[in-house]
């Protein structure tokens, strides 16, 4: 009888233990096909990111702007007469000052 009970006891502690290691084994390969999910995830980000710089460096070329700039805004080199240097703005502010006090 006590070899009965010990052979039972030891049967159930392997089933047990065998229950455990199932349970493991299938939780870690539902982790490892998460990680798996979640990598390939990342890896498509990133290629949508890389299309996006390579539009975005295709948009902001300088001559593709020069183009739209020169067909919708008609502009114009500047004229000698329309530069200024940073002191003719300093006297007419003081003009401007000086004008608002006279009255």
């Amino acid at each position: 009888p006590m070899l009965r009970s010990i052979n039972f006891i030891l049967i159930a502690i392997i089933i047990i233990l065998l229950t455990a290691l199932y349970h493991i084994r299938y939780s870690a390969d539902a982790e490892i096909k998460a990680i798996n999910k979640a990598t390939s995830t990342i890896r498509d980000e990133q290629l949508k990111q890389q299309v996006l710089q390579a539009e975005w460096a295709s948009l902001n070329n300088p001559q593709r702007l020069e183009q739209f700039a020169n067909q919708y805004l008609d502009l114009v080199p500047a004229h000698a007469g329309q530069l200024h240097a940073f002191e003719t703005f300093i006297t007419q502010e003081k003009k401007l000052a000086q004008r608002e006090a006279a009255r």
